[in-house]
């Protein structure tokens, strides 16, 4: 109300509503800082995991592929693409994107747990997905990103018991 042309206000509302899982409320504000700075290398990327999130794939895409075109360097909008590709049934898409950018991703553990949790979602045997959810937990320690991260591999794994009990974990 004070100054309704805020885009970092409407950054953070945009975060804090989407840690409430109120998917919806996120997306509008994130539209609404979009609409004050349409090429905000935060809101754009933040546009193609909503879109992800609500389960437009094909949009999320579009999207996030053109921000890659626009700044092709720009790690956050590499993360984001690489994050559609692995939680959307294209872990091979993603294994390409850690090649050669494995610093991109953090400590050794993290490349190494996502090169072991996508062999998992491309080939979702008990085994593979016992040695991702391994790979999560020690990455996990590392940092709460990684934790985060984690939560939404084991996720896309099937292994939703194991998901709640790191964000349990985490929450401590």
């Amino acid at each position: 109300a004070i100054d309704p042309k805020n885009a970092r206000a409407m950054s953070l509302m945009t975060v804090f509503v989407q840690g409430a899982g109120l998917n919806r409320e996120s997306w509008e504000w994130n539209e609404r800082a979009l609409a004050i700075e349409p090429l905000s290398l935060l809101h754009l990327p933040r546009r193609a995991l909503k879109l992800w999130i609500l389960d437009r794939v094909p949009q999320a895409d579009r999207v996030i592929d053109r921000v890659r075109d626009l700044w092709p360097l720009d790690e956050w909008s590499f993360f984001v693409r690489f994050l559609i590709f692995a939680l959307t049934d294209r872990p091979r898409a993603a294994l390409a994107m850690i090649d050669g950018n494995e610093a991109k991703f953090g400590p050794p553990a993290a490349a190494s747990m996502w090169r072991t949790s996508l062999q998992a979602l491309e080939y979702p045997s008990a085994a593979n997905k016992t040695d991702a959810t391994k790979a999560v937990l020690d990455a996990a320690t590392l940092a709460p990103g990684l934790a985060a991260q984690g939560v939404m591999i084991l996720a896309a794994l099937g292994e939703v018991d194991a998901a709640f009990e790191l964000t349990n974990g985490f929450l401590r």
